[in-house]
């Protein structure tokens, strides 16, 4: 508060927020292999705000930039039909531990509250949607039977590269909230409402950069996408 700068109006705060973070895993050979295994997710928001108030109808401006690190940590299972003859037998898989981060991703949010009346207070408050863009690495493990040797002790089949994106996209937040107070003070009607644009947030896609699955006896290959 910068009452003693003169400033009585003005308020800034700083925070970390953290870690939001999510953990799901699913059997390693069920039917949802080819989307996913396991996820790891965390965020970790840093901010920085501030409050004024104006001298009309306690009107109240704020804004806030929050800064994000998004980290992904996702195991997937990879159909590589196009190098096997039975594209749904597990031993045929790769599987790909994918590690992706994206940081200092900027997200803005402004509020207003007023008090129309002395015994009303209205707020609004609305937070900008945000995409990821991680950048990381794919460690592919093929599986038994891509993985083996042959007779004269090559692999029978080779990765190459390991670079990988990560995309993801997150709702606006808006929220709206009220409140009168009975002047006898006998009674208080509260209201809020809620709106998350989630609709946007369809997927979270993995694109690799150049990673291939080699078999060079057969000289074949399969680009992952």
């Amino acid at each position: 508060n910068f009452a003693s700068l003169g400033i009585e109006p003005l308020t800034v705060g700083a925070g970390v927020f953290g870690p939001v973070q999510v953990f799901t895993k699913w059997p390693r050979e069920g039917a949802q292999r080819y989307s996913e295994i396991s996820r790891r997710s965390l965020q970790i928001q840093y901010t920085l705000g501030a409050g004024y108030e104006l001298p009309w109808l306690g009107v109240r401006l704020g804004a806030t930039l929050m800064l994000i690190s998004q980290i992904f940590e996702s195991e997937l299972a990879l159909n590589l039909a196009s190098i096997t003859i039975d594209p749904e037998d597990p031993d045929l898989d790769a599987v790909a531990l994918v590690r992706a981060s994206d940081h200092l991703i900027p997200v803005p949010t402004f509020a207003v509250s007023a008090r129309p009346a002395s015994l009303l207070t209205l707020a609004v408050v609305y937070r900008l949607f945000y995409d990821v863009d991680a950048s990381g690495t794919a460690e592919v493990v093929l599986g038994r039977q891509l993985s083996r040797q042959t007779s004269n002790g090559e692999p029978f089949a080779l990765v190459e590269g390991d670079k990988v994106r990560g995309l993801l996209s997150m709702p606006a937040v808006m929220r709206v909230a009220g409140v009168y107070r009975d002047p006898d003070e006998r009674f208080e009607v509260e209201f809020a409402f809620v709106w998350e644009g989630w609709g946007r947030n369809k997927e979270i896609l993995f694109k690799p950069r150049g990673i291939r699955v080699l078999v060079p006896g057969l000289n074949m290959e399969q680009v992952l996408e």
